[in-house]
């Protein structure tokens, strides 16, 4: 195992089971780092627990509690390489092994990013469910090329 996930909730519940399932299937440690306003009931705390380091961060009302409770997220981590997923998204596996492979291979490279894709979904009451991606979610989440010859000129150009 060589990647963490760490998933930052703050509520939102609804979205968590779907990525959490997602993510249990593979050979990835998760760390959930929960910021929500309330606590999670007995029920939810022993399933968080189940499906991963879980920990409650306390209400992340501020940015500097946010930073906070990711520094404790961060602490946890024990694998090479880590992550941030939110939990309405999902990763796409076939590229995250590239960047492992890639970031294996280039020892000098202390980062690797693919692009986000958007995906919709939409019922239609005739024809059944429907569904869109994209290639860019947005015009910011194509990343950038750095592949300069040193960490230096890597820096400097970005």
């Amino acid at each position: 195992m060589s990647l963490s996930i760490i998933l930052p909730l703050k509520d939102r519940f609804e979205f968590t089971p779907r990525i959490v399932n997602n993510i249990r299937q593979r050979p990835v440690r998760l760390i959930i780092a929960d910021g929500s306003r309330e606590p999670p009931s007995q029920e939810r705390l022993a399933w968080f627990h189940r499906s991963g380091d879980y920990f409650y961060a306390g209400y992340d009302n501020t940015y500097e509690h946010w930073f906070f409770k990711m520094t404790l997220a961060l602490d946890r981590v024990t694998t090479p390489y880590a992550m941030i997923c939110d939990n309405d998204d999902l990763p796409v596996w076939s590229g995250l092994e590239r960047c492992i492979s890639f970031l294996d291979h280039n020892p000098d490279y202390v980062a690797c990013s693919g692009r986000v894709r958007g995906f919709w979904m939409w019922p239609d009451p005739v024809k059944g469910p429907h569904y869109k991606t994209s290639k860019q979610y947005a015009m910011y989440d194509t990343p950038a090329d750095y592949n300069q010859e040193t960490a230096n000129e890597r820096v400097l150009a970005g």
